[in-house]
């Protein structure tokens, strides 16, 4: 997923505190600084309030209302005085997260099509925030482009006038603020235990978490009683607050409406991870080719070889603070029409050879094809490969990893791993080669951590919300690559530029000619 950092701020008593980025695409880095507005979310609205410009924010009081981040980075974990701060801060979080996940409107309104719930931002101040009369007058009076603060003011003249966010004393940041429900087979225990464990909430939203960094453990829980038993319904509610100014254009109508990191969003990676944990259980490995054979050890090890590389690979285009690298652009001799981007990334370490510097090539384009034939194209194996054999990974069919043998055209035959996966919000292709020693230790059972992973792919996102129009899609190409010759970590020989510029480029023209017949 090619989307902005975001801080997730969940607040949960009797537990370790994680600061958590979402995930952030190479390319997203532009100077507007338009920000959504979601304090009055009536998709009919085109006051200032609902404007793209509004920089309102509803969970922000005009007085003393604190944001759990800022009161977690700004005080010692340490202190005791400070430690039932947070906890009463996190207590009240959760009384207010169940309240807000039970009451219907006005509180949650249906936005386009009515397949997203969008929060009330007057309504939430309203029964949440520290809200008086003047400042309900104030959001009246801008609901309804009434822009005069007293009798006396010129409406023509608005020179004078302040920005808005100076007016309501609110803090220039976006408010994600949706809720979703849905079916989730697991239970109540292994979704609290997902959420409390930094490295399974990593592993579990790769395409939407980037980075989980605890910032300390408040009290240690005890088990207060069982949670056996299938939990049904799962009412997911995200309401923070993110900077999304350096968010690319072609990614901000997405951002903006809640799509990218949105409720409906997290509940589909979770259901993801719940089918994930489900295919870990089942022994059964499907084979096309009579000659390949797959033992039932070697299930679980090609799973989680196949998600150390998906994880890597959102890592790998992300432009969270772990990647100390900037992206850089193509120099200009090599620069062609498409706006590729690469950064260096870690060493490759093999036993024997000496280590080798890894580099990643990325770019972000929009077509105007929906994204469910975006994936089948891209995922279809008898169009480029054969498939030896594969796991199911979820309930539709093109939800797999597989294992895979490529033929090129000087006759060489190269095994790969691939995941395909795809649901309402997003999907991805990911593959990455494996060497037949290697591979035949995976199918085996052999230990997943030892096989070298250089992850490619594609990750692809509707590029704007149901109920908007024709719904394309945003394609987020990336290729890793090392080579023995990137003689210095900061370096990147021209050669090596051109040959990847070259197999991007490629790669775009060919998918543009499948569905673009001017092209």
């Amino acid at each position: 997923m090619n989307d902005n950092d975001q801080d997730d701020e969940d607040d949960v008593s009797g537990s370790g505190e994680y600061e958590a980025d979402d995930e952030d695409h190479h390319d997203e880095g532009s100077d507007n600084e338009d920000s959504d507005s979601l304090l009055v979310n009536n998709p009919d609205d085109q006051s200032e309030l609902n404007s793209p410009d509004s920089y309102s924010s509803p969970n922000v009081s005009v007085h003393h209302m604190q944001r759990a981040s800022d009161l977690l980075m700004a005080v010692s974990l340490g202190s005791e005085p400070n430690k039932s701060r947070i906890i009463k801060q996190a207590t009240d979080s959760m009384e207010e997260l169940v309240k807000m996940a039970t009451t219907g409107e006005p509180l949650w309104q249906r936005r386009g099509t009515g397949e997203m719930e969008i929060l009330n931002g007057l309504q939430y101040l309203r029964q949440f925030g520290s809200f008086d009369s003047t400042m309900e007058a104030i959001i009246k009076m801008v609901e309804n482009g009434e822009h005069q603060l007293s009798p006396n003011h010129d409406p023509l003249d608005n020179q004078n006038m302040p920005p808005l966010a100076t007016i309501l004393a609110f803090e220039p940041l976006h408010i994600e603020a949706t809720r979703e429900f849905g079916f989730v087979n697991a239970t109540a225990s292994t979704i609290v235990k997902l959420f409390m464990d930094m490295d399974l909430w990593c592993n579990a939203f790769p395409t939407i978490v980037a980075r989980a960094t605890p910032l300390g453990i408040l009290q240690h829980g005890v088990p207060a009683g069982s949670y056996d038993g299938m939990l049904k319904v799962v009412t997911w509610v995200e309401h923070v607050e993110s900077d999304n100014k350096w968010v690319h254009p072609i990614f901000k109508p997405i951002v903006n409406s809640g799509l990218a990191f949105g409720a409906q969003r997290w509940v589909a990676m979770i259901n993801r991870h719940c089918h994930w944990t489900e295919a870990l259980m089942d022994q059964r490995i499907i084979t096309r080719d009579p000659a390949a054979f797959f033992p039932r050890a070697g299930r679980n090890s090609l799973l989680r070889v196949a998600e150390r590389m998906t994880g890597g690979f959102f890592k790998n285009i992300s432009s969270c603070s772990d990647n100390a690298n900037a992206w850089l652009p193509l120099p200009a001799p090599i620069s062609g029409n498409e706006d590729i981007r690469f950064r260096i990334g870690d060493l490759l370490i093999l036993p024997g050879r000496d280590p080798s510097s890894t580099v990643i090539f990325t770019t972000s384009l929009q077509l105007p094809v929906p994204p469910k034939i975006l994936f089948d194209f891209l995922a279809d194996y008898r169009m480029r490969e054969k498939e030896l054999g594969y796991v199911r990974t979820g309930e539709i069919p093109e939800n797999k990893v597989s294992v895979l043998q490529v033929k090129f055209a000087n006759a060489i035959e190269i095994l790969y791993i691939q995941e395909n996966f795809a649901d309402p919000t997003g999907s991805h292709v990911v593959f990455a080669p494996v060497d037949t020693p290697a591979m035949i230790s995976i199918v085996n059972g052999g230990n997943p951590e030892l096989a070298t992973i250089l992850p490619s792919g594609f990750s692809i996102l509707p590029d704007k919300a149901p109920g908007n129009g024709p719904v394309g899609s945003i394609l987020t190409i990336a290729f890793k690559t090392a080579d023995n010759n990137l003689s210095s970590e900061n370096y990147v020989p021209t050669e090596v530029l051109r040959t990847m510029d070259g197999v991007l480029t490629t790669t775009i023209h060919k998918i543009r000619k499948a569905f673009l017949a001017d092209d």
